[in-house]
């Protein structure tokens, strides 16, 4: 008896099933940098004091923080789905030149929160890459790794399955009536 179902190796894993590569480090590195220069502008005494935490490192925190949850839905996509992370990237790069285009001084504080969205796109492209190429080298993920190859055990039916898992004997053949 032959597996009737084509092999797992064959399937396209998705960024989320790489344990590794759901962790977001660069911006996590990102973060950290930014709550450093909150903690080191609000540390002095002077009447500046704070005033760059208020405009633009806490507005970059939460922007980071908001486009990050926008970005959770891509790790769900295969590795070889690359166009959710270059339009985060291409977000990021038109965004803040068509807010400073409309030349007003309000949206002028806009321009840099919203390069957030190229820096989790590329992020993002980052680790889809290297999904992709160690789906390409054949190093799958855990949960998609086939048990076993078909070609080097033979086929079990469920019969022997059920003898070998318990304990008992098999049932004698049955005389002739």
């Amino acid at each position: 008896m032959t597996n009737s179902r084509p092999p797992k190796a064959r399937q396209v894993p998705r960024l989320w099933d790489y344990p590794a590569l759901i962790v977001p480090m660069l911006e996590i590195v990102a973060l950290v940098c930014l709550i450093v220069a909150v903690v080191a502008d609000t540390s002095g005494t002077g009447t500046d004091a704070g005033f760059a935490s208020a405009f633009v490192f806490v507005p970059l925190v939460v922007a980071l923080l908001f486009v990050f949850m926008l970005s959770f839905p891509l790790l769900f996509l295969r590795v070889t789905n690359f166009v959710g992370d270059v339009a985060f990237i291409v977000a990021g790069i038109v965004l803040p030149i068509m807010l400073e285009m409309r030349a007003d001084e309000s949206s002028s504080l806009l321009v840099l929160p919203s390069t957030v969205f190229a820096v989790v796109g590329i992020s993002l492209l980052l680790r889809r890459i290297i999904g992709y190429a160690l789906w390409k080298k054949g190093k799958l993920p855990r949960k998609l790794r086939p048990a076993q190859d078909a070609d080097d055990s033979p086929a079990e039916t469920p019969a022997r399955i059920t003898n070998q898992s318990s304990n008992q004997a098999p049932p004698a053949p049955r005389p002739p009536s």
